[in-house]
């Protein structure tokens, strides 16, 4: 005995080991079709190439501090002079050749202010590329989810209509016969008005859903792939934890407080500009280059530049930083707030939703029960048509309410895990497009 319990427990393990490793019940297909395609919308191609000129901005910086050679000629042709020539002194036309090399060796720190305010250019554009995943992220899903559940929508109305036709033959013969009155048949028609309204709605949106899907998606849609909302869930909960509260910073506070530092190293360039920097040089010239003459000079030259005055342009520029710096910490101070708001909004709606879905799903099993007991009396009392239409009717009402919940739900889920910016590790998406050329 104790060996079967022994083996029991040890295959429940193995389960659970087993289900932790199949990406939480979300196929691989999905995840692939929301990433791939994520990758190929136009945004991102826009984001990435601002992430190249970003990186150039930082080589063009990293090129003040390397050595410059510059090359010049100067050539003269004298056409009077009654000066020299009154005095017998002779001047010939001049042709010269400099060659210079100079190299920045010091300028009071601003070298690794200004690399440092590269590099968080280049960051910010990153993240500004991450954010941008994330926001594509979440509309390609509700396209998806659109699709998905207007398709299981029409599936369902298509299994009611079927219903609703062999009830009609049944009606419109009991009436014909004599047996029914022309109020029931009435009835049924208005019910059945009722109905191709309520199917030409969900057909507009199935139409609309599928154009959306065909124009952004290369991959043809398949029923199937689409995860239910427990999946989302389970995802959500293991990959990023509570998908509703958030302890770190999201996107929009990172690039906030990214634009702040980098504020701040700006501020410290402008006020260094106020402390010299020294220059390094060296001057190779040669003198009359048509001529044979080997007459040649090398100069080495120092060069120190202090401003002394610049009619308080620094001055403002440093102040206008700082007002710059507060303006956008009061921003990241609002981000936080708007963050906790919106993650707060979408956690109050989503458990109202479940309180819903529950009510939901007593009544339809109530229905479902209600119409079986009154097939088993029908043994005794015959079923009366207009019974079975209302049962059914109720059942199909809080079936279509249980779809809208869980598509809601699952979009609620999305957009947490969205203002949390983590969408893009929620479906895999690389940090880089492999088809984009650095």
């Amino acid at each position: 005995m104790w060996q079967r319990n022994t083996l029991c427990l040890l295959f429940f393990i193995y389960a659970i080991i087993s289900y932790s490793s199949i990406s939480y019940g979300i196929s691989e297909e999905f995840l692939r079709l929301i990433s791939i395609t994520t990758l190929e919308q136009e945004p991102i191609y826009e984001a990435e190439k601002k992430i190249i000129e970003a990186i150039q901005d930082r080589k063009v910086d990293e090129s003040d501090y390397k050595p410059i050679v510059e090359g010049e000629f100067t050539g003269s042709l004298l056409l009077y002079d009654n000066f020299r020539k009154n005095r017998g002194i002779t001047d010939k036309d001049k042709h010269d050749f400099s060659l210079t090399s100079i190299l920045k060796v010091y300028d009071f720190g601003r070298k690794g202010l200004i690399y440092e305010s590269a590099d968080k250019s280049i960051e910010i554009q990153q993240i500004n590329l991450l954010k941008i995943k994330n926001r594509e992220a979440e509309r390609l899903y509700k396209i998806i989810s659109d699709y998905d559940f207007s398709s299981r929508k029409m599936e369902k109305l298509t299994l009611y209509e079927n219903f609703l036709n062999s009830q009609g033959e049944k009606i419109r013969d009991k009436y014909s016969l004599g047996g029914g009155t022309i109020l029931e048949l009435n009835q049924f028609e208005q019910l059945v008005n009722s109905f191709i309204l309520q199917r030409q709605s969900i057909a507009r949106d199935l139409r609309d859903a599928k154009s959306q899907f065909n124009r952004y998606f290369s991959s043809p849609f398949r029923l199937g792939i689409f995860p239910a909302e427990a999946e989302l869930t389970a995802r959500a909960y293991n990959i990023n934890g509570k998908p509703f509260v958030s302890n770190e910073y999201n996107l929009d506070e990172i690039l906030l407080d990214l634009e702040i530092r980098k504020s701040r190293l700006e501020q410290e360039v402008s006020a260094s500009e106020m402390f010299p920097d020294i220059t390094l040089g060296l001057k190779l010239t040669k003198f009359d280059v048509v001529s044979a003459n080997n007459d040649f000079e090398v100069r080495a030259t120092a060069t120190s530049k202090l401003n002394l005055f610049d009619g308080f342009r620094r001055k403002y520029t440093v102040r206008g930083q700082s007002e710059r710096i507060a303006a956008l910490a009061a921003q990241l101070r609002n981000a936080k707030l708007l963050k906790d708001q919106r993650l707060s909004q979408y956690m109050i709606r989503y458990q109202n939703l479940r309180d819903e879905a529950k009510v939901e799903v007593e009544k339809k099993q109530k229905a479902k029960k209600d119409w079986d007991i009154a097939k088993e009396m029908a043994t005794v009392t015959a079923l009366d048509m207009g019974t079975e239409i209302r049962y059914a009717s109720s059942i199909l009402a809080s079936e279509l309410r249980l779809m809208d919940i869980e598509a809601e739900q699952g979009l609620l889920l999305i957009q947490g895990i969205s203002v949390k910016g983590k969408l893009a590790n929620y479906f895999n998406i690389p940090e880089e497009n492999t088809e984009t050329i650095f």
